[in-house]
């Protein structure tokens, strides 16, 4: 896991375990023991236990992003999953604070950048040796790696280039350690979920599988005539930790793409967007809530699912 991984676990516990023992005691006090002991736990109205929940979201909110931003490594895919609220039960005021983790994580330097490249391009190949401009700005940061727009050298080809975060997968396997033990011991109800989400991220860190899928895909949706772009790779660039493929331009990013589709979607229904993603939120909200009722969790996507 790597020689700090022992210090990014406990970096992280410190913040987590006493947020995860606040919000289960709070659960405890409004819900389990005013039915075991109401003579020193009165019931509560919904309103007012919503009212002490916010008191700590308002707290933990904040520290839990910076501390997100900071860590980095699996800490961003983390937040890009509450910034999306992909399980439906998150605090609003969670969910607005960790938007950018969708599209404004932290940037690698240069340097690393560079490194990486040359390093997959091997028997001592320069960046510029394959690119003939290679714009130093990435147009996106993810979780694992980040890409730059860029021209071939050889034929002038308008590429972009996904390179990984050179210390991506050792930091990954700490990161999922510390907090598979959190969720284990506090929120049992999400260790499957967290399971899948764990073989999911676990195959990232190859892309020469995901260049293999990209290729078939694209040579499949050909074949059968559907009239979907996708990128064709440059698979002599293609490794471990590289990945170039061809741009596709004018584009526009998919949750700008989103946002427009919500706004339709809202006008057609006589909302505004934001009432219609409030609603949304709500019957989603309203469903999982009933799923926990009857002792069972949302049906998600398992990654044997995304294999075939």
């Amino acid at each position: 896991m790597g020689d700090d991984a022992l210090q990014r676990i406990i970096k992280y516990d410190k913040m987590a375990v006493p947020a995860i023992i606040e919000y289960k005691w709070l659960e405890a006090k409004c819900e389990t023991l005013p039915e075991s002991m109401p003579f020193l736990f009165p019931k509560v109205t919904e309103a007012e236990e919503t009212a002490q929940f916010q008191v700590l979201h308002d707290k933990y909110a904040q520290p839990m992003y910076d501390l997100f931003m900071d860590l980095g490594g699996f800490y961003y895919k983390s937040g890009q999953k509450i910034a999306a609220n992909m399980m439906g039960v998150v605090p609003k005021t969670y969910i607005d604070l960790f938007q950018p983790f969708l599209n404004d994580i932290p940037a690698r330097s240069m340097d690393d950048i560079r490194a990486v490249i040359e390093g997959e391009l091997g028997e001592g190949r320069k960046l510029e040796d394959v690119f003939e401009n290679f714009n130093e700005t990435p147009i996106g940061c993810a979780s694992i790696g980040q890409v730059h727009k860029a021209t071939l050298r050889a034929d002038g080809r308008r590429v972009v280039v996904k390179v990984q975060n050179p210390e991506a997968e050792r930091t990954f396997r700490g990161d999922v350690f510390a907090l598979k033990v959190v969720v284990d011991a506090f929120m049992p109800q999400l260790s499957v979920a967290f399971d899948e989400i764990q073989k999911q991220f676990a195959t990232e860190f190859d892309y020469r599988g995901e260049c293999k899928n990209q290729k078939d895909i694209r040579d499949n949706l050909k074949k059968a005539g559907f009239d979907v772009i996708v990128p064709e790779v440059v698979e002599e660039l293609c490794s471990q930790k590289l990945m170039v493929m061809e741009e596709i331009y004018p584009s526009t990013p998919l949750h700008d793409q989103l946002g427009a589709q919500a706004e339709k979607m809202a006008r057609q229904k006589g909302m505004t967007k934001q009432e219609f993603i409030d609603t949304e939120t709500e019957r989603v909200k309203a469903e999982v809530d009933e799923l926990a009722r009857q002792g069972k969790v949302a049906k998600s996507v398992s990654a044997s699912d995304y294999d075939k």
